[in-house]
């Protein structure tokens, strides 16, 4: 359901980015025209600043940078995901009644059977 909200999210983005440049073509108006102008600038200066500090050739560099951020990011990723599924784990555990069942307190037989089997499977 997420991924369903998310694509939305960023189809509405996308079509309303690609519907403000064609009114801005059309009525000849540039939105925030400094901050662009300064935003360009930025970006520009930064892209001169790493290319005059480039120590190899381009390609090779690109190869290392996109096989170092995929590495990272992707191990970020696995970290959020370890993070997520021990959660689950926690929520599902729960809803099954793993290790809520107290023998002390007032509790059927039959969950006090099954609470049993489902800790120790091997036991009769």
């Amino acid at each position: 359901m997420t991924s369903i909200f998310s694509f939305g999210i960023s189809f509405i983005a996308i079509v309303g980015m690609i519907a403000i440049k064609n009114w801005e073509i059309k009525r000849g108006v540039t939105l925030l025209r400094d901050a662009r102008f300064k935003a360009d600038k930025a970006v520009a200066s930064w892209s001169t600043f790493v290319k005059s500090h480039i120590p190899t050739k381009g390609k090779h560099l690109s190869k290392e940078i996109t096989h170092h951020t995929a590495y990272h990011v992707s191990h970020a990723a696995l970290g959020v995901v370890k993070f997520a599924e021990g959660k689950l784990v926690r929520i599902i555990n729960f809803i099954k009644g793993k290790g809520v069942v107290r023998k002390d307190r007032n509790t059927s037989h039959y969950m006090k059977n099954v609470s049993e089997y489902e800790r120790h499977p091997d036991r009769k």
